[in-house]
C-alpha cells in the first residue's frame, strides 16, 4: 500500500546529461568550467502542460519550448520530434526505463500538433508565453486510459509487488492519484539524438486540486531588451523577476484509502520555485535561484551577434513559466 506521504517530483529530465541537475543546483563555480546555463548545442528548456497536471475533467495540452544555436541566425534545422508515454516507469533509478509497452503519440484519440517555429499562430500561444512552442501533444486522460488497454491496472498491481525490492511501496490507483512518463525523441540531422521525459501526474480523486502554475509578472533589465538593444562583450546585465503573489501553493499530499478511512489528515506541504537562467552569451552568477532571491547578474561574453536570455519559472510538481529575451553584442 501507499504510505501516507506520497512525494511525487515534477521535472523534465535529459536523459543524455543526466547529472545536469546535480551540477547546477550544487553551484560548480570553476570559471574553466563551462556554466550550465551556457546555451552553445540543442536543449529543450521547458515542457509546458495546460493544465499542469491531467485529471478526468478534461485534456492537457503538452508544448515543448527547446533552442538550437541555428535559431541566433534564423536558421533552424529540420527537426523531427517523437511523443510516446510510458504508463508505468521507477524513473531515474532506472533510466526512465518503461516496464509495459510505450504508447507512440499521435494515437487516434490522442491528438499531435507539429508546429513550425516560425510559423506558429500566436493566438494559440499561451499569453504569458512570449516565444512559440516547437511542438506539442494533447493528451486526454480517458484516450490514456483505453490505450493502456483493460490489464493496465493489473500490470502495475504486478509492478508494485516486486517493487519492494527497490525500497518502494506504492499503489497509484488506491491513493487516486498516479503518474506517467511523457517521452520526448529528438532527431536533428548530423547531431546525436536527444531524449527528454516529462513526469506527470494524473488526479483520479476529484478532492485533489489540480496544480497551477507559478506566474512570472514581469522580468525588470538593467538595459531594455527589446530585440534591438545592442550591447558591449563583457557588459552586466541585472534582471528582477517579479512573481504573481500566488506563485508559490500549498497542497495536500495524496493519501492511501487507508489513511483516509483511518481519518488521518492530508500532509500540508509548501512548493518551493526556482528561477532557470539560461543565455546564450557569458555568464549567470548563479544558474538557479529560488524566488526569493530574484535578483540575477548575466556577465556577457565576447562573442559579437544576436544573443539571447532565457527564464524558466518551475514550481517542481509540473508548473511552467518562461520568458525570452534578444538582445546583440557589437565589439
Amino acid at each position: 500500500m501507499i504510505k501516507s506521504t506520497l512525494h511525487s517530483v515534477h521535472s523534465i529530465h535529459f536523459l543524455c546529461i543526466l547529472a545536469l541537475g546535480l551540477a547546477v543546483v550544487t553551484g560548480c563555480g570553476d570559471d574553466e568550467v563551462e556554466p550550465k546555463s551556457f546555451l552553445n548545442s540543442y536543449r529543450v528548456l521547458a515542457l509546458r502542460a495546460e493544465p499542469a497536471q491531467l485529471s478526468l475533467s478534461g485534456p492537457s495540452q503538452l508544448s515543448l519550448y527547446d533552442f538550437h544555436p541555428n535559431d541566433l541566425k534564423g536558421e533552424r534545422p529540420n527537426i523531427e520530434y517523437s511523443w510516446r508515454i510510458c504508463p508505468f516507469s521507477l524513473g531515474s533509478l532506472t533510466r526512465y526505463e518503461c516496464f509495459v509497452d510505450e504508447i507512440p503519440l499521435p494515437e487516434d484519440a490522442l491528438s499531435s500538433n507539429q508546429m513550425d517555429i516560425e510559423e506558429t499562430d500566436d493566438s494559440n500561444t499561451d499569453p504569458t508565453i512570449n516565444w512559440p512552442s516547437s511542438s506539442s501533444v494533447t493528451l486526454d486522460p480517458l484516450a490514456l486510459f483505453a490505450a493502456f488497454g483493460d490489464d493496465i491496472q493489473s500490470q502495475m498491481e504486478q509492478l508494485e509487488m516486486g517493487s519492494g525490492m527497490l525500497g518502494s511501496e506504492m499503489n497509484f490507483f488506491d491513493a487516486g492519484v498516479f503518474e506517467i512518463y511523457v517521452k520526448l525523441t529528438v532527431k536533428i540531422e548530423g547531431e546525436p539524438d536527444f531524449e527528454a521525459v516529462k513526469t506527470m501526474t494524473v488526479l483520479l480523486d476529484s478532492e485533489l486540486e489540480v496544480n497551477q502554475h507559478p506566474e512570472i509578472t514581469q522580468v525588470s533589465t538593467s538595459i531594455e531588451l527589446d530585440g534591438s538593444a545592442t550591447l558591449k562583450p563583457e557588459d552586466e546585465l541585472e534582471l528582477e523577476i517579479e512573481v504573481s503573489s500566488d506563485a508559490v501553493e500549498e497542497y495536500k499530499v495524496a493519501q492511501s484509502a487507508s489513511d483516509k478511512e483511518q481519518g488521518i489528515e492530508a500532509e500540508t506541504l509548501s512548493e518551493n520555485v526556482f528561477v532557470y537562467y539560461y543565455t546564450t552569451s557569458g555568464r549567470f552568477d548563479s544558474a538557479v535561484k529560488l524566488i526569493d532571491d530574484n535578483l540575477a547578474t548575466l556577465t556577457l561574453g565576447e562573442e559579437s551577434g544576436a544573443q539571447k536570455v532565457f527564464v524558466v519559472l518551475r514550481d517542481g510538481r509540473g508548473g511552467v513559466d518562461l520568458r525570452a529575451f534578444d538582445f546583440k553584442i557589437k565589439e
